[in-house]
């Protein structure tokens, strides 16, 4: 017997969606979420992957953008931008070695 009669069918089916494979229709299909008594499709698909990589991409042109733009303004200068990195690998490299960095 079905504890949930909404999602069987007399025929062995489940209703709503459920997974057929399941005798007591209780649980939705793979991809597939309960959403208030019937099982609906997951969205996503190639959008899921492709959403991260591309919000990804755009902050690293962000920042890429910035930095050539400050450069030709010369707000900043290769200088800057070295020691910016140079700071940054000491900071890693000390933290590695269980020192603490001191800014002045």
């Amino acid at each position: 017997p079905c504890p949930s009669k909404a999602n069987c069918a007399t025929n062995g089916e489940c209703h709503n969606g459920f997974d057929p494979s399941d005798p007591f229709c209780s649980t939705c299909p793979s991809n597939h979420y309960n959403a208030g008594g019937s099982c609906v499709k997951c969205a996503g698909g190639a959008f899921g992957v492709v959403a991260p990589v591309l919000l990804f991409g755009t902050v690293v042109l962000i920042i890429v953008t910035t930095v050539w733009f400050l450069k030709r303004l010369n707000i900043i200068t290769e200088h800057h931008v070295k020691k910016v990195f140079n700071l940054n690998m000491d900071r890693q490299t000390k933290a590695k070695q269980g020192t603490t960095v001191v800014q002045v």
